[in-house]
């Protein structure tokens, strides 16, 4: 699997109020698209239009590059490695702000896409290959399914 597009939406209140000191106003939601149809979604809660700044320039040097241009090609279902190299090859673009924001918004997308590729709608997406029988679904709760039981004790 390879990633294929990153995407940048932003959200903003139609009602915003510019003086207000609410981050509730806006928001940055991040698609990564794959070569197999996955999209994972992240957000920042940041000022929307900064990471995309971060994003998309063309860098001219190893350590300047944009995160997109690092993304295209890359191996979504490994996100430490994809973080890694992002982190690494963002270095003279800054390691601060709205870089770091975006950042994390893409590392959550990544993630997103791993636990949907394992079949998990998110969560744990280790849990999902873990002692789930046929009949039981599988669970993307850290730890597996919850326990139940029929009764329950009094307690002394």
């Amino acid at each position: 699997m390879k990633i294929t597009g990153l995407e940048l939406h932003v959200l903003l209140a139609p009602d915003y109020d510019p003086g207000a000191c609410s981050s509730a106003q806006d928001d940055l939601v991040v698609e990564v698209r794959t070569d197999e149809g996955i999209v994972g979604v992240g957000e920042t809660d940041t000022n929307p239009g900064s990471p995309g700044s971060a994003s998309g320039p063309r860098g001219t040097h190893c350590m300047g590059r944009g995160l997109q241009e690092m993304l295209l090609g890359a191996d979504p279902t490994q996100p430490e490695a994809v973080w890694e190299a992002l982190y690494r090859g963002s270095k003279m673009t800054g390691r601060r702000g709205a870089l770091i924001c975006a950042l994390g918004a893409i590392d959550t997308a990544l993630w997103d896409i791993k636990a949907k590729a394992r079949v998990c709608p998110s969560g744990d997406s280790s849990a999902a290959t873990r002692g789930a029988s046929p009949r039981t679904p599988p669970s993307c709760r850290p730890g597996g399914p919850p326990r139940t039981t029929a009764t329950r004790s009094s307690p002394r």
